[in-house]
């Protein structure tokens, strides 16, 4: 495969999105140039990390990947960015510029997935709470461990149930 011959919108639309590390390595040539011929294709290059960033969100948008191989791809993207730009001292603006873009995808992306796994334990927490007071109600005299093995609610959890049906009653 040529991936560094495609476009990135050929390379989106063959759903290789996951492989736009690989992608900047199109530009590595910049590296080998003079500063003053390196200004001359620096549009080019920003167009590149555009078309980049833009293939990034649009994946992410429309399913393609999802919030969790986001998170792992903004990480894989800023690394390669790094290792194949960051030494070049005229591009420091450009690699501050590229520097934020990475790591504000990650960290927003890092916070959604936290947050939906914390919503997720709360609904997983709730319902098993509920299996628990409806086992209980209908036959209150299994057992702390018996409960646990039909609800997956740890013991302590359903102790403090009981212990507020009872307190109900």
């Amino acid at each position: 495969m040529q991936l560094l011959a495609k476009s990135v919108g050929e390379i989106e639309e063959e759903g290789l999105v996951l492989l736009l590390p690989l992608y900047q390595l199109k530009m590595r040539g910049i590296k080998k140039l003079s500063p003053q011929k390196r200004a001359g294709r620096m549009e080019e290059f920003k167009a590149m990390l555009g078309d980049i960033e833009s293939a990034f969100h649009k994946a992410l948008s429309e399913g393609a990947i999802s919030e969790g191989d986001g998170v792992k791809l903004a990480d894989v993207l800023g690394t390669v960015y790094r290792h194949l730009y960051s030494d070049l001292k005229d591009m420091e603006e450009v690699n501050d510029m590229v520097e934020e873009k990475f790591t504000s995808w990650f960290d927003e992306l890092a916070e959604k997935v936290r947050q939906k796994s914390m919503v997720e334990g709360m609904r997983q927490g709730m319902q098993q709470g509920m299996q628990v007071t409806y086992l209980l109600t209908k036959n209150p005299g299994l057992s702390d461990e018996e409960l646990n093995e039909r609800t997956g609610c740890d013991v302590e959890s359903i102790r403090k149930i009981r212990k507020e049906i009872m307190e109900l009653s």
